[in-house]
């Protein structure tokens, strides 16, 4: 297997690596995409090549990589980059205009590999004006398995070199070569058997011809890798040899250190099996085998038709070693599969929220664990059965929650330890949520008994589920916007003392929060640095992320594209730099959810990731943590005019447990329903929602968001039953000094893409003719409610008719969608 075999059609496609500014290579998983990358670069110095890996729990940082790469071969074209802030579709055409004028004399390669984990977030024209470059000495290749839309760029352009799976697979005539090259000749129907059941895909075909290698008379036929790989592999290895493989196949990387564990007294036997095993890849200088993907799809599935007892067994060594070495995640997921208990609750159950162990959430884990677990063992471990109740409540499994909450306090009582009683009340008061001052009283109880720091509320375990909005979690009651920040103040007071200040500078992030929704940037941005500095003396990994978004909201908000960078930037070097919290799920989610809701709200949510547009958009996923990505999905929607799904699917949020709709929530969803039905003609069911949005923020003026789409709610604001009632908020929101353009330039409804200046021209008065008409009043209804004569309503409809160029009154309706 380690003997590569490239045909003549690929070397000479490969090679137009080296005379392309742009080379793109689309082919699924294996299918040697990168290995091919690798021999084409393996005779170029190593200076030239620079190569980035896309990781699908990493923060991607792809495009920051390459404006770095651009910088060190040319200083000002870097700075050009990072002076113009946050690429968006704003300025993305200045981005390529630097990149067209960018001469590099000396060859340089830049590879980035798995892109297809990070191309929503590069705009199509940087790639066009990539391909489209004077040919110099700069080369990039990207390396995915899919480029979706940015296929579009090779599509309609000559200078970029492609290459697709067809590409990469072999021909009669190349399977012929390869087999020569092995020591093989084949008769025409081996080679017709190997071409027909393996398509030319090189994997399979190495397989068959090993199996000649071995085997010249036998060439059965199979139509899957796994079939391929139990009748020329696993058959011809002996039981023995079968157990030793199996026992390592929980490992994605078999290092030499962990053999004597996975396979005591048998070392030797095991390694020099790997090395002959295929798929297998042995590096000599690390001393490490890694298996590929398709080889550990079918070792796991072998495992699991083994009894039970030596698949337990295998899964308690691997989670013995994994904890070990460190690998706290992937010790608790053997455990779990291993159904040791006792095993799992010896872990360290922290910072787990999020996580996948195969098909399982993490609080489907914590549920069954609890479920399933004498109370002996969980007395033996009871701090860990307090994480698994967090994880309960933190994964939105209320009712399990409270079941498991009460088992926990009748554990505790037995055992009599005052400051794990302590903890239980800490826990406790999420039962209260978002209920401040009860929450206050349960941390006073809490205060009673303990005399230590908690150990189940510390910064590995972000303050509140790592939920970036305080404003979102706790704002409940119109009209006690700010009231509810003191009550939040008071009730840190006596939690902070207890858990080592793990919420330091959420009630400044909530303060910054609610003046950013009345309208007041500045001020709103000086609580947001508060909590920025609060949030890092004490590491509250939450409210880092908060007020990375909060700068972000409060940049888009005023159109400050420089400034939304450097809110990107401290999101990435500081919010996303917790030691604690690296490589973990909701490290990734915190991320993510806050760089989706600021592309959301700069309506460009195509560029989030898959999980969190409206395609991805289902209720049971959504947990506190990542419930504000709901913005984005919805506006994903609407984008796409997908008016009816986007309803049903807010309509349906909004029947969601109270404790995680709130009223800022609710708010939000009643202007997504607002704006649906305005597309969709619906004008009162939009009035109906409009109304009950302007309801719920005129206490507290809570403007922000309603002002964003003012232009598009004009025409509801116009209408008497919403002018009367809310006359003073429409007159503040009108008023609001905000310079966010993005709704307006996403031209999210067909109105303005058929008339998109008719409307502008129109008087105060002819408008609220035009609404009334378009509801289907006559003349004298429209002269009754506005009290004004016939005549001159026949001289408004006459001017709008002249204005907006149409000729009837039904066309008004189309007019106010």
């Amino acid at each position: 297997m380690e003997q590569l075999y490239f045909s003549d059609e690929i070397q000479r496609k490969l090679s137009g690596i080296y005379r392309s500014g742009l080379t793109m290579i689309e082919a699924p998983a294996g299918y040697g995409k990168s290995t091919a990358v690798r021999w084409a670069m393996k005779k170029l110095p190593a200076d030239q090549v620079r190569w980035f890996t896309a990781v699908s729990f990493q923060q991607d940082t792809s495009l920051d990589w390459f404006i770095r790469q651009i910088g060190s071969l040319d200083a000002s074209a870097g700075n050009a980059l990072r002076e113009l802030g946050f690429l968006n579709r704003s300025n993305v055409s200045d981005a390529a205009d630097i990149l067209s004028r960018l001469s590099i004399s000396e060859p340089c390669y830049l590879i980035l590999d798995n892109f297809q984990l990070v191309g929503d977030n590069w705009p199509l024209p940087l790639l066009q004006a990539l391909a489209d470059r004077n040919q110099d000495g700069l080369q990039v290749v990207l390396i995915s398995q899919n480029f979706k839309k940015l296929r579009a760029v090779f599509e309609s352009s000559s200078g970029v070199t492609s290459l697709n799976s067809r590409d990469f697979l072999l021909g009669k005539r190349d399977i012929l070569r390869y087999a020569q090259q092995l020591g093989l000749v084949l008769n025409r129907h081996q080679l017709d058997a190997i071409h027909r059941n393996t398509e030319g895909w090189a994997v399979a075909v190495a397989l068959y011809l090993r199996n000649l290698k071995e085997s010249p008379d036998k060439l059965p036929e199979f139509q899957d890798m796994d079939g391929l790989l139990y009748e020329f592999f696993w058959r011809k290895v002996s039981g023995r040899e079968q157990e030793l493989l199996l026992r390592a196949a929980a490992f994605d990387c078999i290092r030499a250190e962990q053999l004597p564990e996975i396979a005591p007294g048998q070392e030797a036997a095991l390694k020099n099996l790997l090395v002959r095993t295929p798929l297998m890849h042995y590096d000599p200088r690390a001393g490490a085998s890694y298996p590929h993907e398709l080889l550990r799809h079918f070792l796991l599935g072998m495992l699991e038709t083994m009894p039970p007892d030596f698949r337990c067994q295998v899964y308690e060594m691997a989670g013995e070693v994994y904890r070990r070495t460190g690998n706290n995640k992937k010790a608790v997921e053997c455990f779990f599969k291993a159904g040791n208990d006792e095993r799992l609750l010896s872990c360290e159950l922290i910072a787990l929220l999020g996580e996948q162990f195969g098909p399982v959430s993490y609080t489907a884990l914590a549920r069954s664990v609890l479920e399933r677990c004498a109370p002996e063992t969980l007395e033996r471990y009871p701090l860990s059965m307090l994480r698994l109740c967090l994880a309960l409540f933190g994964g939105a499994d209320f009712a399990g929650f409270e079941a498991a909450l009460k088992q926990s306090r009748a554990i505790l009582e037995k055992l009599g330890d005052s400051q794990l009683m302590g903890e239980w009340y800490l826990l406790s008061a999420f039962r209260e949520f978002p209920d401040i001052p009860r929450m206050r009283a349960r941390y006073l109880e809490a205060a009673k008994l303990m005399s230590a720091p908690s150990e189940l509320f510390n910064r590995r375990e972000p303050y509140m589920f790592g939920t970036t909005s305080m404003w979102y979690l706790f704002y409940r009651t119109p009209g006690r916007m700010m009231e509810t920040a003191e009550e939040l103040r008071d009730m840190l007071e006596v939690y902070d003392p207890l858990t080592g200040d793990h919420g330091a500078g959420a009630y400044e992030l909530y303060m910054g929060e609610a003046l950013s929704v009345q309208g007041r940037f500045d001020e709103s941005d000086i609580y947001a640095h508060r909590a920025a500095m609060l949030s890092e003396q004490w590491q509250n990994a939450t409210v880092t992320y908060g007020a990375a978004l909060l700068l972000g909201i409060n940049a888009i908000y005023q159109s400050d594209m420089i400034s939304l960078q450097k809110a990107i930037e401290y999101l990435e070097t500081k919010a996303l730099a917790y030691p604690f919290l690296q490589h973990t799920a909701l490290n990734t989610q915190m991320a993510e959810t806050v760089r989706t809701y600021l592309l959301g709200l700069m309506m460009e949510p195509d560029r989030s990731a898959a999980w969190a547009r409206g395609s991805a958009d289902v209720l049971g996923d959504l947990t506190f943590t990542n419930f504000m990505v709901k913005t984005n999905r919805i506006t994903d929607l609407i984008l796409k005019k997908e008016y009816k799904r986007a309803i049903a699917s807010v309509e349906a949020s909004l029947q969601l447990d109270s404790r995680l709709i709130s009223l800022s929530t609710r708010n939000f969803m009643c202007v997504g329903l607002a704006l649906c039905y305005l597309a969709m003609g619906s004008i009162p069911k939009a009035a109906e929602w409009l109304d009950q949005s302007l309801t719920l923020a005129a206490p507290d003026h809570n403007y922000t968001f309603l002002a964003c789409f003012r232009k598009y709610l004009a025409a509801l604001f116009l209408l008497p039953s919403i002018k009367k009632k809310h006359e003073t908020a429409i007159a503040e929101i009108r008023a609001l000094e905000i310079h966010y353009t993005k709704a307006e330039e996403s031209r999210i409804f067909a109105m303005l893409e058929k008339y998109p200046d008719q409307m502008t021209g129109l008087s105060e008065r002819e408008r609220e003719v035009a609404a009334l008409a378009a509801e289907g009043l006559r003349n004298k209804e429209i002269a009754q409610r506005l009290f004004i004569s016939e005549e001159t309503v026949k001289s408004h409809i006459r001017s709008i008719f002249n204005k907006t160029n149409i000729d009837r009154r039904s066309k008004l309706v189309d007019l106010l969608k």
